[in-house]
């Protein structure tokens, strides 16, 4: 009899609640697996330590969670957190401090050993790699908030080719005279002057590819100078070849500067920089790099 009801009680027994150290580490971006798993199951988990409530919205699942007992993520106060499940954007836990973004930022760098980066005018991104990040934002109440995010594929894609709604990416390569190919500064320059700038990428010595993302739609032309020496003044660019052009002419010492449309959310691939020029307007100078 002892027998039997000690194996009825192992086939009935409760679900196992997860330690701290385990909400933390979800939270923290450390436990892939255990983000990854159904927010039903999450629920079950952490009842023990907070008080949360379900909601569902089509095929979208969140949790929201408030602390029954003190938490802390990064060594800062935990405030609240919450599970996301769905197809769009796979699973995300995020965590509300009671913190500044400044003091967060500062802690999940020193404990991930990773840096943020910015991610438009208001986040910063950590890349943790196999498909994590974590995203650090600020609240209208000036509290601190991480999502640690595992994106679908495509999203991983996406993010990877530096594509969203508003920003798109090109990628070609690039020829420059002599027998080595040295690193080049490749630059998409805005045929309209923004005040944010240009976006740049250093390739690599004798690697003639390149791709730039993250860039906002519009009209650009794609330069390339070499780092390092330059006694030549050569500038190599995505350009049309012109036979008639005077070599003296500016922007056409090999032909005629072509501009390139990058829209949002796609890659313009195949644009070679392969003219090469000694005299360039002056509003495409050399950025500070």
């Amino acid at each position: 009899m002892r027998r039997l009801l000690f194996a009825v009680s192992i086939l009935f027994a409760p679900p196992l609640l997860a330690q701290p150290a385990a909400l933390e580490a979800l939270l923290a971006c450390r436990d892939a697996l255990a983000l990854n798993e159904a927010v039903a199951v999450q629920e079950a988990r952490y009842t023990s330590q907070a008080q949360c409530r379900s909601h569902r919205r089509g095929a979208a699942v969140d949790l929201q969670c408030e602390p029954r007992v003190p938490l802390k993520l990064f060594g800062l106060p935990l405030r609240e957190f919450s599970l996301h499940e769905s197809a769009a954007r796979g699973h995300v836990a995020t965590s509300v401090l009671r913190a500044s973004l400044n003091n967060a930022r500062d802690a999940a760098q020193k404990s991930l050993r990773g840096v943020f980066e910015p991610e438009g005018a208001e986040y910063y991104r950590l890349n943790l790699g196999d498909g994590l990040s974590l995203r650090l934002g600020e609240r209208e109440d000036g509290a601190a908030e991480l999502a640690c995010e595992a994106a679908p594929a495509d999203l991983q894609r996406r993010r990877r080719d530096g594509v969203d709604a508003a920003h798109g990416a090109v990628g070609g390569k690039v020829s420059f005279p002599g027998k080595t190919l040295p690193a080049m500064l490749v630059c998409a320059v805005p045929v309209r002057p923004r005040s944010s700038g240009n976006w740049c990428v250093i390739s690599a010595e004798n690697n003639p590819s390149y791709h730039i993302g993250n860039i906002p739609a519009g009209e650009y032309y794609l330069l390339a100078w070499p780092r390092g020496g330059n006694p030549n003044h050569f500038v190599a660019a995505h350009a049309r070849s012109l036979q008639d052009c005077p070599p003296a002419s500016p922007g056409c010492a090999s032909g005629v500067l072509e501009t390139v449309w990058i829209g949002a959310g796609a890659v313009q691939g195949g644009i070679n920089l392969d003219g090469i020029f000694t005299t360039l307007p002056g509003n495409l100078a050399q950025p500070p790099y």
